[in-house]
């Protein structure tokens, strides 16, 4: 891909204390290819751009010694780590967090797993029924329960937190537990939530599109004073387009939404010479979207765009299908980017416009969350309209997401 070109938007400062260390048995489950660690890593990027992964086979006094915070995932079992590196692990002062077979690291016994088809999953107030397979109960002896997972046998502790010791009984294999995971993530890391809220995306406005509803819809966000980001391009077009606007009414069309409150964005393989051309047309590019980041990012520089649009994406299998990070939250894709989470799909019919509502309550109940709605720049404008009151009538906050910070940890003092 090509190299994305910088904004001049600055960035909150990135933390200078020590990553966080993430200590791991195995990177997929017996008999599995599934790898259960790059969704832990990807969470993370909420908080910090880079963290130190390491075997537990491998890990030494000083890679504890100089980590600011650590995390042990049990995939198939506790990590075994050298006693040494127990004991210290054991002793600190420092946040530590255990993972499914980990979540009883320190307490001298593994947990049995449980496999649930429909736990019903309670967190701040909010429940979601998802499959836990596996689910490691746990007994905590103090502090308090954050998540509990109700079952056939009754209500089981998923997350806890006791001082500087976490618990997280499963693996964050998806959508819903990982939204979770991040948001107990916040408490791990010591932060205060930044405020979220909703924003909305025309998706893929091109020469073939209709210039008549991006003004109309640019007159109903004015009207509203709502922001909202547009992505663009001028090649590839879709094959079965066989009238295109001219380059001056396609770029009237994007000045217009500009000066209406717009945020534009570049779409697709995008170079210097892009930028620079729309420019020179008096449109200020502000970032771009990459549906689909690979992990780790394979093509952000310090000279990249503070602002992308997009999820994670990874290969859940190796040489599999890429498979998208769904996030409730802005991640950090570097210490000079950030990832604005498309998260909320548009444009059908009917019962999405449900879907959308259901998506966007879910996140609400999270903390920090952004709820990067999809509008198709193909819709016609009323079904643009419902799509954006569905949206509003959700209950979360519109926001302009390129005003919200980024969070960044707490410093951590070393015992």
């Amino acid at each position: 891909m090509a190299t994305l070109f910088c904004h001049s938007v600055s960035m909150a400062e990135s933390t200078s204390e020590n990553p966080t260390l993430l200590i791991y048995d195995t990177l997929a489950k017996p008999f599995s290819a599934v790898n259960e660690i790059e969704p832990i890593m990807i969470a993370l990027t909420r908080f910090e751009g880079g963290v130190d992964k390491k075997e537990a086979a491998h890990l030494t006094v000083g890679d504890i010694e100089k980590a600011s915070r650590i995390i042990l995932v049990g995939v198939s079992g506790i990590p075994k780590i050298d006693p040494a590196c127990q004991r210290l692990i054991e002793k600190t002062d420092k946040p530590v967090m255990g993972i499914a077979h980990a979540a009883n690291f320190g307490q001298g016994s593994d947990i049995k797993s449980l496999a649930v088809d429909n736990a019903v999953v309670q967190y701040r107030n909010a429940k979601w029924t998802v499959r836990l397979d596996p689910l490691f109960p746990q007994s905590p002896k103090g502090g308090r329960i954050l998540a509990e997972a109700g079952t056939g046998s009754g209500k089981k502790t998923l997350a806890w937190q006791d001082g500087n010791r976490f618990g997280f009984g499963a693996l964050p294999d998806n959508p819903v537990l990982s939204m979770i995971f991040s948001d107990i993530l916040l408490d791990f890391f010591g932060i205060k939530a930044t405020e979220g809220g909703l924003f909305f995306v025309v998706e893929d406005y091109h020469p073939g599109s209709d210039p008549s509803t991006l003004r109309r819809l640019s007159d109903y966000f004015a009207f509203q004073q709502t922001p909202f980001i547009v992505t663009t391009q001028m090649r590839d077009v879709p094959a079965d387009v066989t009238q295109l606007m001219l380059r001056d009414t396609f770029l009237d069309s994007l000045r217009y939404a500009q000066m209406h409150g717009a945020k534009i964005f570049l779409r697709g393989d995008i170079g210097s010479q892009d930028v620079e051309n729309y420019k020179i047309d008096g449109i200020e590019v502000l970032g771009a979207e990459v549906r689909n980041v690979g992990w780790p990012a394979p093509f952000l520089e310090p000279s990249a765009f503070h602002f992308v649009l997009g999820s994670w994406s990874y290969q859940p299998i190796p040489g599999g299908e890429n498979t998208a990070f769904r996030s409730h939250s802005l991640l950090n894709i570097t210490n000079d980017a950030v990832l604005l989470p498309l998260n909320v799909p548009g444009g059908m019919d009917g019962p999405a416009d449900e879907y959308v509502k259901k998506t966007i309550r879910e996140m609400a109940s999270l903390r920090g969350s952004m709820a990067g709605v999809v509008i198709p720049a193909w819709l016609p404008f009323q079904k643009m309209r419902d799509l954006v009151d569905a949206a509003r009538s959700a209950g979360m906050k519109v926001i302009d997401p390129l005003h919200t910070p980024s969070p960044s940890p707490k410093k951590q003092t070393n015992p």
